[in-house]
């Protein structure tokens, strides 16, 4: 999104209101420019003061008029009407007066903030290394090299949002009440509990979604169109700039094109301060093995690397080279003391 699509998103913010779709562009962009939110909230205070105050004001001398004439109720149908239009006129004069601010104000060099979480989402970016991402839920995110995910700060209370940059594999915790929503440009993803990828290429426009297990939803964000239900072992792929589910391609995966995917996220991947248990999970997919934790404390324990392609028992020794404990495999099950 560049500034004109933001300060036409901003104009429609404060005159109609925006949709799901929209506000969380609008949230986006301000979490990326940190230095315009004083403004637009700024904006946002002024203008529904101004029009605060101007209806009051000329509510009341208006008033003070019909009852010197001693008119009926019908005068005061007018009055409000009257007042109504008084109200529109200064209000729109505010905004095109502070617009023309905003537009001089965004048109200065931009600044590259630092700062996370400045609006209702936290931003998590994997760099030149492919990056593990845990959730509070438990839900585990292995973000593609040069991703971005950016979810909601209070992510799996009430809400769970989120919007992918790039590529990544999802493995969502089941949660039927309240399901994870990803958007993705113009169209919108929603999960209650599966495993899946998404890849993005944005010079074709192009995005491709492979189910491996559980069930997806997918659907134009701006449109009460039916949906597109996804099952296991399919893959979908379409344009973000359709936006009719006729549009979408559905294929089945092959057996070598489902191993192919699987292991696309699965070799030199960083992860950071990752609770054991949620670490875990990674290594069960990796290795196809269970893991069991007899030591219940080693599941809050948390460690940082690198998981380069490497035998279980290797990965698990250095493990252990930064904070102690056994474990014992036993064909398919790996038991943590």
């Amino acid at each position: 999104m560049n500034k004109e699509d933001f300060l036409a998103l901003l104009s429609k913010k404060i005159s109609t209101g925006l949709d799901r779709q929209e506000q969380i562009d609008y949230d986006l962009y301000l979490h990326r420019h940190a230095d315009y939110k004083p403004v637009a909230d700024r904006l946002r205070a002024y203008v529904n003061q101004s029009d605060s105050v101007v209806s009051q004001a000329q509510q009341a001398n208006l008033q003070k008029i019909w009852m010197k004439l001693g008119e009926s109720s019908l005068p005061q149908k007018k009055l409000i009407r009257k007042t109504s239009i008084i109200g529109k006129i200064v209000r729109l004069g505010a905004v095109a007066a502070l617009l023309l601010f905003v537009i001089w104000y965004s048109s200065k060099e931009e600044h590259n903030s630092t700062i996370v979480d400045v609006t209702s989402f936290t931003e998590m970016a994997s760099g030149k290394n492919k990056s593990l991402v845990s959730m509070v839920d438990g839900t585990i995110v292995t973000l593609d090299r040069n991703a971005t995910l950016f979810v909601n700060t209070d992510f799996g209370q009430q809400q769970r949002e989120a919007k992918l940059v790039g590529n990544a594999r999802f493995d969502v915790v089941k949660n039927p009440d309240i399901p994870m929503r990803i958007h993705l440009n113009n169209w919108e993803v929603v999960v209650t509990g599966t495993s899946f990828d998404i890849i993005q290429d944005t010079l074709l426009d192009q995005n491709e979604l492979t189910l491996f297990n559980g069930e997806v939803i997918l659907k134009p964000a701006d449109s009460s169109e039916k949906t597109l239900k996804i099952l296991p072992n399919q893959k979908v792929t379409w344009k973000s700039e359709n936006q009719h589910i006729s549009d979408v391609k559905v294929s089945q995966l092959s057996e070598i094109e489902r191993i192919n995917n699987q292991n696309q996220f699965r070799d030199s991947i960083v992860f950071k301060n990752q609770r054991f248990i949620d670490l875990a999970k990674k290594i069960q997919e990796i290795y196809t093995v269970t893991i069991f934790f007899e030591n219940k404390e080693l599941q809050r324990k948390r460690f940082s690397g690198v998981l380069y392609k490497m035998s279980l028992e290797e990965f698990l020794d250095a493990l252990k080279a930064t904070y102690p404990f056994e474990y014992e495999r036993q064909d398919s099950m790996v038991i943590i003391r």
